[in-house]
C-alpha cells in the first residue's frame, strides 16, 4: 500500500503530531492511533522491509519503535501536494443525446 496523504506542504498538519504525543518514541503498533489512521503498523511493516520506512527504527524485545521526529519527517517526505479544486461549473455531468442515451 502507498501512503499518500493530500496536504498543502507549506501548511502541514503533520509537523503538530508530535506536539500531543506524550512520549518521544511511538511503537509501531501505535501508528495509525500517532498518524490519525493515515497509516497502519503493517504499512510501517511493509515499508520498513523495503528499506524505505522511517529512519532509526530500533527494536525492545519484539516491539518496534521510531523516533516521533523522524516519523514526522517520513510522513512528510510521503505528503503530496494538493490540486486546485475543480471549476464546479466544469464538473457537471453533461446528457448525451442519442438514441441510446438515458434509456434503461
Amino acid at each position: 500500500m502507498s501512503i499518500r496523504k493530500i496536504v498543502e506542504v507549506d501548511e502541514c498538519p503533520i509537523d503538530a503530531l508530535g506536539d500531543k504525543w506524550p512520549s518521544t518514541i511511538v511503537a509501531r503498533c501505535k501508528a495509525a492511533e500517532f498518524t490519525g489512521g493515515l497509516v497502519s503498523p503493517g504499512t510501517l511493516a511493509n515499508e520498513d522491509s523495503r528499506g524505505t520506512g522511517p529512519v532509526g527504527r530500533f527494536q525492545v524485545g519484539r516491539k518496534t519503535a521510531y523516533p516521533v521526529d523522524s516519523l514526522i519527517a517520513w510522513l512528510k517526505e510521503k505528503a503530496t501536494k494538493t490540486r486546485k479544486p475543480a471549476n464546479p461549473s466544469r464538473s457537471k455531468i453533461k446528457a448525451r443525446k442519442g438514441p441510446h442515451h438515458g434509456v434503461l
